[in-house]
């Protein structure tokens, strides 16, 4: 079915798919907007706790649980087999010299007692030396996590999508226009039609319309005043009887 505006040079088909697609992306573009700003504020308030764990010295432990168990675990093996080594060779030391006796044994006993003292005092440092590199891990983990989160926040900028529906909706709204435009320039040339159709009608049968109203009202005088009307005679009774108007003469 043929419309105003494809009869009369309004906007095309084309051109209306043109703007309701513009629109369509930048409706779009706008919920990208705002998920990614939404991801983005996430993102913002996960890095504003890391780095409030890292002024606060709170960040944790880095190590793993088995990784800690792990290194505790070679640490105190290690330990104790050093004592054991160390035991032994005092013992075979003592037998070469072929010591014997209480003074000699009580200097033995002594002498194990300080290698053990000596193993524990080792054991205990190297366990702390553990906790302080699983503490520095936690930190170096802390600040990777925060460098992280940095460089995902600036990834998840929304800033794009924002110019992308911006430029979508000027386009969308210019094409409104275009096509508003060429709507009301439709509808000029319609009713131009229509007034010189109008016209035309009036040129063609405005003679003949005069003419019927003419005798409509000559008839109607006729019978007001008397007289016979179109067609009778001049009686002087006057015949009121209706006497129809010949509108084809």
């Amino acid at each position: 079915m043929c419309s105003i505006d494809s009869l009369f040079g309004g906007p095309s088909k084309a051109e209306k798919n043109l703007g309701a697609q513009s629109q369509g992306l930048a409706s779009a573009m706008e919920g990208d907007f705002n998920t990614v700003f939404n991801e983005q504020q996430s993102t913002l308030g996960q890095l504003k706790d890391e780095l409030t764990r890292i002024n606060t010295g709170s960040e944790g432990m880095g190590f793993s649980a088995l990784e800690n168990q792990l290194l505790m675990s070679g640490i105190e093996t290690g330990a104790a087999g050093a004592e054991r080594n160390a035991i032994q060779a005092s013992q075979n030391r003592m037998a070469g010299l072929n010591q014997t006796g209480g003074v000699a044994s009580g200097a033995q006993a002594a002498r194990e007692a300080g290698i053990v003292a000596g193993g524990e005092e080792a054991k205990a440092q190297g366990l702390n030396a553990e906790t302080l590199a699983n503490i520095n891990q936690g930190r170096q983990n802390a600040l990777t996590t925060a460098g992280g989160l940095q460089s995902l926040a600036g990834l998840e900028n929304p800033e794009g999508y924002g110019k992308m529906a911006g430029n979508e909706n000027q386009v969308a709204f210019q094409q409104a226009n275009i096509e508003n435009a060429q709507h009301q320039a439709a509808m000029g040339g319609f009713m131009k039609s229509v007034v010189g159709a109008a016209g035309l009608v009036s040129d063609q049968f405005g003679g003949q319309i005069a003419g019927t109203a003419s005798k409509l009202l000559s008839g109607a005088s006729d019978v007001l005043s008397g007289g016979g009307g179109p067609g009778g005679g001049g009686g002087g009774g006057g015949d009121m009887s209706y006497n129809p108007v010949n509108f084809g003469s």
